[in-house]
């Protein structure tokens, strides 16, 4: 997967393809994910056979945080790699530093861990309410990483 080169100036456009890449990657990573919970979690239960014994539950909490690093790993390699995820790349963005130039890891993980933020209260709310009301169409993670999403050429 090559990097796409930015078209410049149309950041403030793409608010409804920045929903659809968001739904197509949480398709994928959670459709990758969940089968690999559900099989690790069969697994589990074959060598304990009694759901309430505590080994079930430290598994389960282990696969919940290990899902929560893996998809924040996609996000950032992805980006870091390419300036898109598989989302992004259906819906034609790429994510750039806001001259323009190719975002790295470290800009990467800054938009992406603050994703979590941009997610509160809910719904990704505070997100999309920056999105809509930034000259720039940043949310928290953007301004942060000094990047923006604009589509690609």
């Amino acid at each position: 997967m090559d990097r796409p080169a930015p078209r410049l100036g149309t950041e403030s456009k793409t608010f409804g393809q920045r929903v659809g890449a968001f739904l197509l990657d949480a398709l994928l990573v959670g459709t990758v994910f969940g089968m690999l919970s559900g099989l690790v979690a069969a697994l589990a239960f074959v060598m304990v056979p009694d759901p309430t014994a505590p080994a079930v539950g430290a598994v389960v909490a282990v696969l919940q945080s290990f899902t929560v690093v893996a998809g924040l790993a996609y996000f950032v390699y992805t980006e870091g790699a390419y300036g898109q995820t598989l989302g992004k790349r259906a819906v034609g963005l790429v994510v750039v530093d806001e001259a323009g130039e190719p975002i790295g890891y470290a800009d990467a993980l800054v938009r992406n861990v603050l994703r979590l933020v941009d997610a509160l209260p809910a719904f990704f709310l505070l997100g999309s309410v920056l999105i809509v009301l930034t000259e720039r169409g940043q949310r928290l993670g953007d301004l942060a990483a000094e990047t923006i999403v604009v589509e690609a050429k």
